[in-house]
């Protein structure tokens, strides 16, 4: 199960259903793409066959529901490859800044911030699934304490897949790769420099900056008002809409 970015409901956006992986050297040829539940629209005319993926306009759907699509594709050396997705319904979804990266490579950034490199420490496929069942519970948990990027979460722990896209601002994924290092580091042993912590502490506030919703107040009763903002125009008294009881006294 492959999870794209979420969108919003009014929104028709495109995505991109690359299956390279699964084609290998092959490419193709003829395929099916239907909404397996849910409520979006996929119009056929604005779908495209590139070879190695589908490209289509997904549509509609309702706020808050999760949409599943299955893409069927028989390919020109006769493979018949089914591919699933989920598409997250969210009418909060940033519709302003670019989300382009995947999961792994966020787990990428923070084997890194632990002097990790994975192109040096070579992870295991069971250490890449661990980091990435601890980043679902790590922005579950900032979700609900009032941090919500956007994160593109599995159906269900375990069931994502290290190339979905994570659904975050590009702006935070240093943030948030730092912040599962941390998390993770004491229990496998290791524990970030200094610098890291420092780049980790003025990430956060650049986040938070960044994403926060500035509350609206009410003035207080009685607060004085500005010239601009007078009781009663000058229409009423000209035209003598107001007369009678119905003017305002003056003493």
């Amino acid at each position: 199960m492959t999870v794209l970015a979420p969108k919003r409901s009014t929104e028709t956006i495109t995505y991109t259903l690359d299956i390279r992986r699964e084609l290998g050297i092959d490419a193709i040829e003829t395929y099916t793409l239907v909404v397996a539940s849910g409520t979006v629209t996929i119009p056929t005319e604005q779908q495209q066959n590139v070879g190695f993926a589908v490209i289509c306009n997904i549509a509609g759907g309702v706020d808050g529901v999760t949409q599943a699509l299955t893409l069927t594709a028989t390919t020109v050396g006769s493979q018949v490859i089914v591919k699933n997705y989920t598409i997250l319904i969210n009418d909060t979804a940033s519709a302003v800044y670019p989300s382009t990266s995947t999961k792994r490579f966020i787990l990428i950034q923070h084997f890194a911030a632990m002097g990790l490199s994975p192109y040096e420490f070579n992870p295991e496929p069971e250490e890449y699934t661990q980091a990435m069942d601890s980043l679902d519970i790590m922005m579950a948990e900032l979700a609900i304490n009032g941090l919500d990027l956007g994160y593109a979460f599995p159906p269900t722990l375990g069931g994502g897949d290290l190339d979905d896209v994570s659904g975050i601002p590009d702006f935070s994924v240093n943030f948030v790769a730092l912040r599962l290092a941390q998390r993770v580091a004491p229990f496998i042993g290791k524990s970030l420099s200094r610098e890291a912590v420092i780049a980790l502490t003025k990430a956060e506030i650049s986040v938070r900056a960044k994403v926060a919703v500035l509350p609206e107040y009410s003035l207080p009763f009685r607060t004085p008002a500005g010239a601009g903002a007078k009781p009663w125009s000058t229409w009423y008294w000209t035209t003598g809409a107001l007369s009678g009881s119905n003017a305002p006294r003056v003493n």
